[in-house]
């Protein structure tokens, strides 16, 4: 009986390991997969950490039509859709009840070298607008365009009379990913959905 013990603790054994290998391969494949979302994180506040992820942005784009180059980048994240440790901080801030989105719409773009762009327009929080810069990374496949970008919102530039930095610090940095389908060639009858 031993005998048959250890050898269906050993099938078993390798039937967990073939199984969790994979769930492994099955999860790396799915971080290659690139989607859009705006991310955030404060290093010290009320309370620490403080970080939130979005998945509900919503990017646009304009291409020229002649060149493919970007000719305008805008997009708007609701506040209380962000996840991650002491997530609606950020909503607290902005006082969603009041100011539902984070928005951007560019105003000028400059095309620097290896697909980056310097691209300068008006952040919308809490119902006022300020100027801000955004760097892109332009990464193209076959049938997407990635924009991959940082700024820095700075919180002194949306309140009347600057809150204490205690409670809400002057800058707060953020990533975002922004994934278009690329146009289809004119002429083709392919519909293309996203």
């Amino acid at each position: 009986m031993n005998k048959y013990r250890i050898q269906y603790a050993f099938t078993t054994t390798l039937l967990f390991l073939w199984v969790a290998g994979l769930n492994m391969l099955h999860a790396q494949n799915r971080n290659q997969n690139v989607t859009t979302k705006i991310s955030y994180q404060v290093d010290f506040g009320p309370v620490y950490p403080i970080n939130g992820e979005s998945y509900q942005m919503i990017g646009k784009v304009a291409l020229d039509d002649k060149t493919g180059e970007i000719s305008s980048i805008g997009f708007n994240v609701p506040l209380n859709s962000f996840n991650g440790l002491h997530s609606d901080y950020l909503a607290w801030v902005g006082n969603s009840w009041e100011n539902p989105d984070l928005s951007f719409q560019s105003k000028s773009i400059i095309r620097k070298e290896d697909g980056q762009y310097t691209v300068d327009g008006n952040l919308e929080f809490r119902r006022r607008l300020s100027p801000v810069e955004i760097n892109f990374m332009r990464k193209d496949t076959d049938t997407e365009i990635i924009l991959e970008g940082s700024f820095t919102l700075n919180t002194n530039d949306f309140f009347i009379i600057a809150p204490s930095q205690n409670l809400v610090p002057t800058w707060i940095p953020f990533q975002l990913t922004l994934v278009f389908d690329k146009p289809l060639p004119e002429g083709s009858k392919q519909i293309s959905f996203h």
